[in-house]
């Protein structure tokens, strides 16, 4: 009796086990090819092929997500000097972020637009977060430069702890015109935003993941990653279940 208790408690932590592992995968595909895509492929020849799965237009995304807990100007410097798309998050995060666009090291937009009276009604955490973000935007002004901006976001301003990190600048606008439909989106503009940047996401080929002949995965999110203008990387992760 004893033993089936045993026995029946192992598969049990098996079970569980893999459901863990599996319902959550990322594969990386670096040779070769990968559903329809080709290692090696132009961007000209990506978006052709992303045409005929019915997969255009993409979302342009960060070559690499960089993230930095309450950094100092060197630091800041450093990673993020050559971003055109710095956001902040500070103190107990009230949802968006302060979003800062540069061009040609000076600011050119600084967004969503905090106002004070939004947090008025709020627990006390987040009011004195969004007065924090309402202080930081109006000392972030337009035509600043890049170091000065940085000098603020290195905290001798600010009063709460604070996270950097990037985004690309434009991508806002697939999500505003997703609403209205594909026909909005697929622009020359956008077209010319997405050729630009050099990582581009989208949600399908479930049909590459081993288990969707018998169950639908629950996300399935493919990441192309461009070197030199030529494809050099695939991320598909993939979850059985939805993540908390």
């Amino acid at each position: 009796m004893r033993l089936t208790i045993y026995l029946v408690g192992f598969v049990a932590i098996l079970i569980g086990f893999f459901y863990v592992n599996w319902s959550q995968t990322t594969k990386v595909i670096t040779t070769g090819s990968y559903g329809p895509f080709l290692i090696g492929q132009t961007k000209e020849d990506v978006i052709a092929t992303l045409r005929e799965i019915d997969e255009w237009p993409v979302e342009p995304v960060v070559y690499e997500r960089k993230y930095l807990k309450n950094p100092s100007y060197s630091e800041i410097v450093e990673t993020f000097s050559q971003e055109a798309g710095v956001m902040i998050w500070v103190g107990v995060s009230a949802g968006a972020p302060l979003r800062i666009e540069f061009e040609n090291d000076f600011i050119t937009n600084t967004w969503p637009y905090f106002d004070e009276d939004r947090y008025i009604n709020r627990i006390e955490e987040l009011h004195i977060s969004g007065k924090e973000y309402v202080r930081l935007q109006n000392l972030l002004t337009l035509g600043m430069s890049r170091n000065d901006a940085f000098k603020i976001l290195s905290g001798s301003a600010l009063e709460l702890d604070r996270t950097v990190s990037n985004f690309v600048v434009g991508e806002q606008y697939f999500r505003e015109l997703s609403f209205r439909g594909r026909s909005e989106i697929d622009s020359t503009a956008y077209r010319d935003l997405i050729l630009a940047n050099n990582a581009w996401k989208f949600y399908g080929l479930k049909e590459e993941i081993w288990y969707s002949s018998w169950t639908n995965p629950f996300y399935s999110t493919v990441t192309l990653y461009f070197e030199s203008d030529r494809l050099e990387r695939i991320e598909h992760w993939y979850s059985m279940s939805e993540v908390p």
